[in-house]
């Protein structure tokens, strides 16, 4: 694995923004703690607290304030001092229109866009997985109607899918997500069907029928185990795509709606102010676009790696 280098810098990169992600909240929480007007105080962890006295602030960051980068200076003028901001309390990421703490919603929208497209992933491999078992496995006329299914619905464009599932159910996470699974699983189906059929011939399948063993007891000890490398690899494949997809149709206000912070709704809210605030557009890009790439690296890796251990089997 450490020899792996795809794999070990997608890792790396990953697991990167999963703990900063994580730890965001808490680390803004003890710079950016906030006091109500009656004395109680607040713990900004989901950064939807509004500080309109702070709109509009540019990144600043401690160290790399002292070398005149992401200071919170535009054009020889300090916000920060204008503003009035205590000494010692950071905006990483700036400000956005309400105030509101940008590391934060990003680092917030980051995880919303994972955990929704893990949900996404997990529903369609589920249902890939469950079929083309059934399709590969007992094959016959089953198999004939299964096949047919996924024919047509793979012959609609997924954004045909959403488009129609957001006229049934208006704009929203339940359409995206719908639309999603939908268009989606084929694929898995697919995969998971053709690697059955090839485990089916195999010598050791027959040995269990001959030896009176049941068709779900040779399906949970033989089949699945040997499908789990290339389940997995389907779930780090569909990720990265999934998450485009959300981002896409968020953009456009038709998937996840505000205030609910993702990597779509945070591109939405800056196309703008991004002409004069540009760290707003330029920030959530580029988080999409390290998570896409660690993704992809993890999935090549893991490709690599199971090409490598198939080669060492058939030899052996």
């Amino acid at each position: 694995m450490l020899k792996n280098k795809f794999l070990m810098s997608g890792l790396i990169i990953f697991l990167s923004i999963l703990i900063i992600a994580i730890a965001a909240p808490f680390i803004s929480t003890y710079h950016n703690a906030y006091t109500e007007a009656d004395g109680t105080t607040g713990k900004n962890l989901i950064g939807d607290y509004q500080q309109p006295q702070y709109t509009y602030l540019p990144p600043k960051i401690p160290v790399l304030e002292y070398f005149h980068i992401a200071d919170g200076v535009v054009e020889g003028e300090d916000l920060y001092a204008s503003a009035q901001v205590p000494d010692g309390k950071y905006f990483y990421f700036g400000t956005d229109q309400f105030g509101r703490d940008q590391f934060v919603r990003i680092m917030v929208g980051t995880l919303v866009s994972l955990l929704f497209a893990l949900i996404v992933v997990l529903t369609q491999v589920l249902i890939g997985l469950i079929l083309g078992i059934i399709s590969g496995y007992y094959q016959g006329y089953i198999g004939i109607v299964l096949q047919k299914v996924a024919l047509v619905l793979n012959g609609v464009p997924t954004i045909i899918w959403i488009i129609l599932m957001i006229g049934m159910f208006g704009p929203g996470v339940k359409s995206l997500m719908f639309g999603l699974i939908i268009s989606s699983w084929t694929f898995i189906y697919r995969l998971i069907r053709v690697q059955v059929l090839q485990i089916k011939s195999k010598g050791y399948i027959m040995n269990s029928k001959l030896l009176g063993m049941s068709n779900l007891y040779i399906i949970r000890r033989h089949i699945i185990p040997s499908l789990l490398p290339y389940v997995f690899m389907s779930i780090i494949f569909f990720i990265p795509y999934i998450i485009l997809y959300e981002a896409s149709i968020s953009f456009l206000g038709l998937g996840i709606q505000l205030p609910i912070p993702s990597l779509g709704t945070l591109l939405n809210q800056a196309i703008f102010d991004y002409q004069y605030h540009f760290y707003m557009m330029i920030i959530p890009v580029l988080m999409l676009c390290l998570i896409t790439l660690s993704l992809h690296l993890i999935s090549e890796g893991l490709k690599r790696s199971v090409s490598i251990d198939l080669i060492r089997s058939k030899d052996e």
